[in-house]
C-alpha cells in the first residue's frame, strides 16, 4: 500500500471490451492521464446525523500528488458526461470534506470493472434520473467513506474504521499468491502481502489534500456480513 505521490498507477490493467448491452462508461479517465482503469464515485455524504469520527491515526504527511483535494481528483478521472450526476449526490458534509485539503477521511472506489458487474451498482445506474437513483447511489457511497481517519503504511492489521452509516470497515493484511513475471521464460508465483477491507482486496491507493482513496477490487454493501462474522 505504498503511495508514491504520483497519478493514480497502471495497475491493474485495464478491462475494456465492447460495451454493448453493458451500462455506459460512468467512470474512466480522459487521455492517458490519468490512466484509463480508474474512474470515480462523485459524491457520497451522510443522510441526518453523521456518526462519531473512527479513532484518528498518527498525522500522515502532506500528500505530494498534483492533485489539492479529493474533489479536484474527482472531478478529473471520473468522466465529464456523468460527474454532474455524482456531484449533485454529495451531501454538505461529504462535500465539506474532500474540498477540504486538510481534512482527513478514508475513501473506498470500486474499479470500474467491478462496479460494471455489481447488481446493486446496476440496477442504480440503469435511470441515474430517477427520483431514488441518488439518494440509493449517496447511501452506496456513504458505506464506502469514514470520516476523521486516514490509513497509511503504519496501520495495524485488524484496524477498524467506522463510515459515514455507522457501520463497521475492517482492514485485514493477508499474504495472498501471485504471478512472478520478473523473468517471462521462468513463469513462477510469489507470496504477496495485499490489504482488505471487509473481505475485499484494495489494489491501490491515491491521496489527495489530506484524504485517502483506496481502490477496490470489489464493491462494499451494507447487507455483507459483518467483519469477522463471515
Amino acid at each position: 500500500m505504498e503511495d508514491d505521490g504520483q497519478p493514480a498507477p497502471l495497475m491493474p490493467p485495464p478491462m475494456y471490451g465492447p460495451y454493448g448491452a453493458q451500462p455506459p462508461p460512468y467512470y474512466g479517465g480522459y487521455g492517458a492521464y490519468p490512466p484509463p482503469p480508474y474512474g470515480g464515485y462523485g459524491g457520497y455524504g451522510g443522510y441526518g446525523s453523521s456518526p462519531e469520527p473512527s479513532p484518528a491515526l498518527p498525522p500522515v504527511p502532506a500528500c505530494t500528488g498534483r492533485w489539492a483535494t479529493m474533489y479536484d481528483y474527482l472531478k478529473e478521472v471520473v468522466i465529464v458526461e456523468i460527474w454532474p450526476f455524482f456531484d449533485m449526490a454529495m451531501s454538505p458534509n461529504f462535500r465539506a470534506a474532500v474540498q477540504n485539503p486538510t481534512a482527513r477521511f478514508t475513501l473506498f472506489m470500486p474499479l470500474i470493472e467491478y462496479m460494471y458487474n455489481d447488481a446493486l451498482v446496476k440496477s442504480i445506474l440503469a435511470n441515474p434520473y430517477d427520483p431514488a437513483a441518488l439518494p440509493a447511489l449517496g447511501r452506496l457511497m456513504d458505506w464506502h467513506m469514514a470520516l476523521g481517519v486516514t490509513g497509511d503504511d503504519n496501520t495495524p492489521d485488524g484496524f477498524t474504521m467506522t463510515n459515514m452509516l455507522g457501520g463497521t470497515l475492517r482492514l485485514q493484511s493477508r499474504i495472498t499468491e501471485e504471478d512472478d513475471l520478473t523473468d517471462p521464460s521462468d513463469p513462477k508465483k510469489k507470496d504477496v502481502q495485499s490489504w482488505w477491507v471487509n473481505g475485499v482486496q484494495i489494489a491501490s491507493r491515491q491521496c489527495a489534500g489530506q484524504g485517502m482513496g483506496h481502490w477496490l477490487k470489489g464493491v462494499l454493501h451494507e447487507t455483507d456480513p459483518a467483519p469477522g462474522t463471515a
